[in-house]
């Protein structure tokens, strides 16, 4: 199986990982459960994500790879194979720039990995649209032959007739910490929001207020919403 592309991409500077703390770092999860006999499948989640992000932490997770097989003309169900598949080849997590539309996961899924032929074959594709929602899709997709362990009967080759793939995708919503507002820009709203914010952070802090952009030494929050804050809005203007 060709592995899932796997990149963790890090931030320049402190200024986004403070955010995830500055914002509450909302995170959506799409689940899907897509069957095929040979044919394109699709899923379409319902919940979107904010599309003025300024990124998205993202995780495409494959939990369950299920098959159905034909050996010597005997239907063979329901046969769990994930555990036949390297964990890494099921994950792929990758940090995106917004706006959106952006792709989250198009890779190729193979098993057995060559110069085996190929059993399964298809392309995943995950994507983020423009208004925040999910799409994904298993297309291109080929059935063929196996070898697989057939209790009683030891190593078969049988022929699959079906292909259940299991999983979710999550993305966790990035904002620059001075975009107070999360409206994808920071501007007069946010310079507003520290105004009126002016002071201590109510409690429980942490977590802190939106407000509360930094600190005297740009590190962290201090859960006082003051100079340092304002110049951060300002610093960040945009």
């Amino acid at each position: 199986m060709t592995k899932l592309r796997t990149i963790r991409a890090m931030t320049a500077t402190t200024y986004l990982v403070a955010a995830a703390a500055a914002h509450g770092a909302a995170t959506v999860t799409w689940n899907f459960d897509v069957t095929t006999t040979g044919n394109d499948v699709f899923f379409d989640p319902a919940t979107p994500v904010n599309p003025n992000a300024a990124e998205f932490d993202t995780t495409l997770q494959v939990t369950q790879v299920i098959v159905t097989g034909v050996w010597n003309a005997i239907p063979i169900g329901l046969l769990d194979v994930t555990s036949e598949i390297p964990p890494a080849d099921l994950t792929a997590t990758e940090l995106l720039a917004g706006p959106p539309p952006v792709t989250v996961v198009e890779a190729p899924f193979v098993y057995p990995p060559p110069p085996d032929p190929a059993g399964i074959a298809a392309t995943i594709f995950t994507e983020i649209d423009v208004n925040g929602f999910g799409h994904g899709s298993m297309t291109g997709v080929t059935l063929g032959d196996v070898q697989m362990n057939v209790p009683p009967f030891g190593a078969v080759t049988v022929t699959l007739t079906s292909l259940r793939v299991v999983g979710l995708v999550q993305v966790t919503e990035v904002f620059a910490p001075a975009d107070t507002d999360e409206s994808g820009a920071v501007d007069v709203f946010d310079l507003l929001n520290v105004l009126g914010d002016w002071g201590a952070c109510d409690q429980p802090c942490p977590p802190s207020c939106a407000s509360d952009i930094t600190n005297s030494t740009g590190t962290g929050t201090d859960c006082n919403v003051n100079v340092f804050d304002l110049l951060a809005v300002l610093n960040g203007w945009g």
